[in-house]
């Protein structure tokens, strides 16, 4: 981990858990309502996510369990973004603006997933396009497409209203 990053990624930690606490309401969501109202989300970085015993992945997760939401994103992930940037000649205080920017969309996608209920659709489906054949799980490629883009509509409008809250007039 390039220890330059530590500032973006915890202040995206932090927005992800601050969005969480707002919008978590039990009485107004169908898919949380039926769930008991101690929920908690859990966000973490893990160092190696191995994918069947071959490969670490790169990639990113939303894990829906009976009591918590978790978020899980791979270190590897992590170090490509940081890599990308580091490559790009920007300086580091725009460096820090892009990396925020992809890990902000990065993890308000899986957030999206979470509370727009797509991890209850179908309790095999893993929502990992790299290793998963669709038709072995039983749902539509279109419908999952569907998921896949409504979770970054819903990342998209998170980070426009965060940059609009930053703007001054």
């Amino acid at each position: 981990m390039n220890e330059d990053y530590d500032f973006p990624r915890q202040s995206v930690i932090n927005d992800l858990y601050d969005y969480y606490s707002f919008v978590y309401n039990p009485s107004k969501n169908r898919t949380i309502k039926k769930h008991p109202k101690n929920r908690e989300l859990t966000v973490t970085i893990q160092h190696h996510v191995m994918n069947a015993g071959r490969k670490p992945e790169i990639n990113a997760y939303s894990i829906y369990k009976e009591s918590e939401d978790c978020i899980l994103i791979t270190e590897d992930l992590m170090n490509s973004l940081e890599n990308v940037l580091a490559n790009t000649g920007f300086n580091q205080n725009r460096r820090d603006w892009m990396f925020y920017v992809e890990f902000f969309l990065c993890a308000f996608h899986e957030l999206g997933h979470l509370l727009l209920g797509h991890c209850e659709i179908s309790k095999k489906m893993s929502l990992s396009a790299i290793e998963v054949n669709l038709d072995n799980l039983g749902i539509d490629t279109s419908l999952y497409q569907a998921l896949e883009m409504d979770a970054d509509f819903f990342a998209v409008r998170r980070l426009g209203e965060k940059v609009a809250s930053m703007m001054k007039f």
